[in-house]
């Protein structure tokens, strides 16, 4: 009798457990905080073409409001679920970073231009104009054995995005075990569909590549060389004054009225590509402010330079096209 009466509280205890959690919390054992902070990007430190984690951005962005902060002061919440993955948070006092981070498949991804970052004033940025203050594992961490620094990191006519950089981190055998795998693979790809030398790609059309492939480490190897190229796309009327995407997408940022992390978007449609940025207002499908480059190829003796043959966007539900678009963004 008493030990039946011990197995109805055993799996009294298991129901109420059950229904206090949440269906998706009770089958989602992915550590979304714990896979962000090891994903590797473009470093915002233009003098620096080196990559770093999304620990270590956070950490030099945080630092550069305050400088007293460690990377163990930083706190990592999960905000809420997404569609397919969650809304994450990372913060010190007032200064904080939000980042989508999205399942597919078996891999966690993030898109560096959607990060939302919030500086100790309220002053927002995205990862084109985020305030960095390079750090230093060695003094910045709480009690470090050992340190050791690794880097590494992501560079036409008409009408460019920024991501380069450097980082700190303490010293782990598998993670240097870790980047000559990744060191591996992005010879395969490099060899396979050719790499950015010199503004040109060479090795082949990236257009068609990125409309041909279904693979999404072959799709992420093709976007960083697109974004290598951004880098250095502008448009010009006159030949004397040059808008740089880059500066395109930073005016239309801090025009926009919005309140998540801007979403980008990658299409091919009869040879163009196609590079959309929107801003969204709320969690709906209200976007009142986008951008789109529309883009083609152009032959050289060394490579394909990409052109920006036009420019649409919105700003907060007005919507304009070439170079009154331009005007729009600048004014």
């Amino acid at each position: 009798m008493r030990g039946k009466f011990f197995n109805v509280i055993f799996y009294l205890v298991i129901l109420i457990f059950m229904i206090a959690c949440k269906p998706d919390d009770l089958l989602n054992t992915t550590d979304y905080i714990g896979t962000v902070k090891k994903i590797e990007i473009n470093s915002p430190d233009y003098n620096s073409k080196n990559m770093i984690t999304i620990q270590t951005l956070v950490y030099g962005f945080i630092k550069a409001s305050y400088d007293e902060v460690t990377i163990e002061d930083i706190k990592w919440e999960k905000l809420g679920n997404l569609d397919n993955g969650q809304l994450i948070k990372a913060s010190f006092k007032d200064a904080s970073v939000e980042i989508r981070a999205i399942k597919n498949g078996d891999f966690v991804e993030i898109k560096p231009i959607e990060l939302d970052f919030r500086d100790k004033n309220g002053n927002k940025y995205n990862i084109l104009d985020v305030p960095f203050k390079n750090v230093s594992t060695s003094t910045d961490y709480n009690n470090s054995a050992s340190s050791n620094t690794y880097s590494t990191n992501s560079s036409n006519e008409d009408y460019t995005s920024n991501y380069n950089n450097s980082s700190n981190e303490t010293y782990d055998p598998s993670t240097v075990s870790q980047t000559s795998i990744e060191n591996e693979i992005y010879n395969k790809y490099r060899n396979k569909f050719g790499k950015v030398i010199n503004d040109k790609y060479v090795g082949g059309s990236l257009i068609e590549f990125l409309n041909n492939t279904d693979d999404i480490e072959e799709y992420e190897y093709l976007k960083d060389q697109f974004f290598e190229l951004l880098e250095t796309m502008y448009v010009t009327q006159d030949k004397k004054t040059y808008y740089y995407l880059t500066d395109i997408i930073i005016n239309l940022a801090n025009k926009a009225d919005t309140n998540l992390p801007a979403k980008e978007e990658l299409a091919v449609e009869n040879k163009k590509l196609y590079y959309i940025l929107s801003f969204p207002k709320d969690y709906t499908a209200n976007t009142p402010s986008w951008v789109k480059f529309e883009i083609f190829e152009r032959e050289f003796k060394d490579g394909l330079a990409l052109r920006t043959a036009h420019v649409s966007c919105a700003i907060n539900g007005v919507e304009y096209k070439d170079w009154e678009a331009v005007a729009a963004i600048y004014k």
